[in-house]
Order: structure tokens, then C-alpha cells, then sequence
């Protein structure tokens, strides 16, 4: 089951997300950790004609993913400092 996102990692992610890098070390982590996932988004991206479209599918998909990311994170480290 996925974590629910909590209103905290969002608003750090919106914050994080203005920052350029941030945004590609996300992709270039994806890619690292979750090959299958990275590859199946970029694979599905080519087969979209519309460039506008291919980056809204982009856009999304990695925010989806930063935001899950992110949420497993945060949970992980709340268990190990007991919060």
C-alpha cells in the first residue's frame, strides 16, 4: 500500500521542486533506485506526439513519484526517532 501523503512533505516538495536541480537529481535518483519505473515512464513519454502533452506526462509522473519518495522518507524517519 502506498503511504498517504502527508500536507507537510508537500509543501516542502513545492518548495524544493522551484529548484532546478533538485527536479533533475529526482529523475537521476528515479533512474538510479527504480530503473523499471524510470524506464516504463520514459518509454510510455516517447509514444505521446503532443510536446505539451509529453511534458505534463513528464511533470507528473515525477511529481508522483518525488511525493511518494519523499512521504516514505519523511515516515521513515519519524519511526526511528519515535514521532
Amino acid at each position: 500500500m502506498f503511504p498517504k501523503i502527508k500536507d507537510g512533505v508537500i509543501s516542502s516538495l513545492n518548495k524544493s521542486a522551484e529548484d532546478k536541480s533538485f527536479v533533475r537529481e529526482g529523475w537521476e535518483q528515479m533512474m538510479k533506485e527504480n530503473p523499471n519505473l524510470f524506464f516504463c515512464i520514459t518509454k510510455t513519454c516517447v509514444k505521446i506526439k503532443d510536446r505539451g502533452m509529453k511534458e505534463g506526462f513528464l511533470r507528473g509522473s515525477w511529481l508522483v513519484w518525488a511525493l511518494y519518495n519523499s512521504q516514505e522518507e519523511a515516515d521513515r524517519m519519524n519511526e526511528e526517532w519515535g514521532l
